[in-house]
């Protein structure tokens, strides 16, 4: 929800006259607070409380009204335990029963001194953060698009960055030649639209194909990549069912694949790229896994 100025104005003027009211009081006339003036304060401050969310529900919307009354509620609750920290700071200090009051409402501003300068501090934190990539993690997410390449270097992309794990899409890819027997994908890793600017991962062959006019053979292709970050594609003849599945296993030598591309310039994957590999063995293993290590 975006705050205007002048909600921010009117929401911290009154908190600062409630504060100015009640350290203002205290100080003109000191004296033990009794059951029935605390009552009438806690009743009147509740009441003040529950017409600000009252307010901020007709102005805002109930959506924010509602999270509202639930911090309210939480903080409430949580608040009961501040009376026993109250009860021993002021029986340890030996403040007098009559400055009770002002003592806790200094204390009441110190604190909201305190929480304010953290708040400032931890706001610049995230606005320097902001600007630096090395402090960004990304946790579960593609960390770069996976797509195909097309004639002339262009790069067709199929699972998006940042897409969140397990992440799996599915298309038809047709034939472009007539008589066409057998079809074949360059898989590339990377957000360029140049596939000379991305990782090269390995080649999707699918054989074995009617020999038709063009177009009239479809193949279904599916991306999936788990959480483990290993890339599988699974090829499905749609008019035969025959299925093909890799992980990139690929004799293509670099010049071959420029040729078939029809690139002009040598690629080379962006810095900080990391292809995805296939696992080997049992070395295939999840977030848990890289976190606390391999299963011994």
């Amino acid at each position: 929800m975006d705050v205007a100025i002048t909600g921010w104005a009117v929401t911290i003027g009154l908190v600062g006259a409630l504060l100015a009211l009640d350290l203002g009081l205290s100080s003109r006339r000191p004296h033990a607070v009794g059951f029935r003036e605390a009552t009438a304060w806690s009743l009147f401050y509740i009441a003040v409380a529950v017409g600000f969310g009252i307010a901020l529900g007709f102005i805002a919307g109930w959506g924010p009204g509602a999270e509202y009354f639930a911090g309210y509620i939480v903080e409430k609750s949580l608040s009961i335990d501040n009376l026993f920290v109250f009860v021993i700071i002021m029986s340890s200090f030996a403040v007098p029963i009559e400055h009770q009051q002002k003592v806790l409402t200094i204390g009441i501003l110190a604190a909201l001194a305190l929480r304010a300068v953290f708040i400032a501090l931890g706001a610049a934190l995230l606005a320097d953060s902001a600007t630096r990539v090395d402090s960004v993690v990304l946790i579960d997410v593609l960390a770069m698009g996976i797509g195909i390449g097309l004639p002339g270097g262009r790069m067709a992309t199929v699972l998006q960055r940042n897409s969140r794990l397990p992440a799996k899409k599915a298309y038809e890819h047709a034939t472009t030649r007539d008589g066409q027997t057998e079809l074949e994908l360059q898989v590339f890793q990377g957000d360029s639209a140049k596939v000379a600017e991305c990782e090269y991962l390995g080649t999707l062959k699918v054989g074995g194909l009617p020999s038709r006019p063009r177009g009239e053979v479809r193949v279904a292709v599916e991306f999936s990549v788990g959480n483990e970050g290993i890339l599988d594609i699974t090829a499905r003849d749609l008019s035969t069912g025959k299925v093909t599945e890799v992980r990139f296993a690929t004799a293509d030598t670099p010049e071959a694949l420029r040729q078939k591309l029809q690139l002009t310039e040598p690629q080379t994957a962006p810095r900080g790229s990391r292809p995805i590999e296939a696992p080997k063995g049992d070395d295939r293993k999840g977030i848990f896994g890289r976190i606390f290590g391999a299963k011994k």
